[in-house]
């Protein structure tokens, strides 16, 4: 899902700079990511995500999607609360893309949650999927940027 909103300018948000974070690989046998959110980023809760697919490696074109969410992970193997920000597909498949989507409505189920509030550890988790669910994701390999966190300034 691309999300365009013609009455705004995105304007790189303060609260996303971080250390130095390495890019994710996404493939069959590691379908999905995380990076952690700084709790600078969190507070701030910035409306916009851009995502970056840096590099495609997917010789058969096998249609795929990622989903993104933002994650609490308490202690433990399994993260303690998952919330959808969205999801696009690539196309074509075998070929970078920038995606952005809104993010404000899942910084507020988070907050509602009250998990923005916790020492929890809040991450943005990137799913690999095939859109037909009976293909595999045999040979398919993204290389996804670190996340960028924008704010909206109005035109």
């Amino acid at each position: 899902m691309r999300v365009w909103n013609s009455g705004y300018d995105l304007q790189r948000s303060d609260a996303s700079e971080t250390v130095p974070v390495a890019p994710l690989k996404l493939t069959e046998d590691h379908p999905s990511g995380s990076f952690v959110i700084a709790p600078a980023t969190i507070a701030a809760a910035p409306p916009i995500l851009s995502v970056s697919i840096t590099q495609v490696m997917n010789p058969e074109k096998t249609p795929v999607e990622i989903f993104v969410y933002l994650v609490r992970w308490d202690e433990g193997p399994m993260p303690a609360e998952r919330i959808l920000m969205g999801q696009f597909g690539l196309f074509p498949p075998d070929h970078p893309a920038s995606f952005t989507l809104r993010s404000s409505a899942a910084f507020q189920k988070l907050r509602a949650s009250g998990a923005a509030s916790q020492t929890s550890k809040i991450l943005l988790m990137l799913e690999l999927k095939p859109i037909s669910g009976k293909k595999s994701l045999t040979n398919v390999e993204l290389t996804m940027a670190p996340p960028e966190w924008h704010t909206e300034k109005r035109n």
